[in-house]
């Protein structure tokens, strides 16, 4: 968003990304081993450890948004949750409405 405001100050288009695919990575390594220690003496020793690794890799793919779908998103209406969401959020009333109101029963 920072990079957004820096662009339009300079005159450049904004950039917007769109999550197009979540991928996740899963890794399972069971692993064993077994050991003994023998002494002449007599004092012997057997052990036996265990391992189990889980391991997650999510991946994020994230593609620009141009064309039709950046003008369908960014000129589409505000639900009514949304205004709702961001009013409960704590923005004030005053703010969300001037910023997704253009005109109410004529009244701008």
């Amino acid at each position: 968003m920072l990079l957004n405001l820096v662009r339009l100050r300079y005159g450049d288009a904004p950039y917007f990304l769109e999550a197009t695919a979540l991928n996740t990575q899963f890794l399972l390594a069971p692993s064993a081993e077994a050991s003994s220690v023998l002494d002449f003496n007599g004092n012997n020793s057997y052990g036996i450890k265990g391992k189990f690794a889980y391991e997650e890799k999510p991946t994020v793919t994230y593609t620009p948004l141009r064309g039709e779908n950046f003008v369908r998103k960014v000129l589409s209406q505000i639900s009514l949750d949304t205004i709702v969401l961001l009013d409960s959020s704590g923005w004030s009333t005053e703010r969300v409405l001037s910023l997704s109101v253009e005109n109410l029963n004529g009244v701008r």
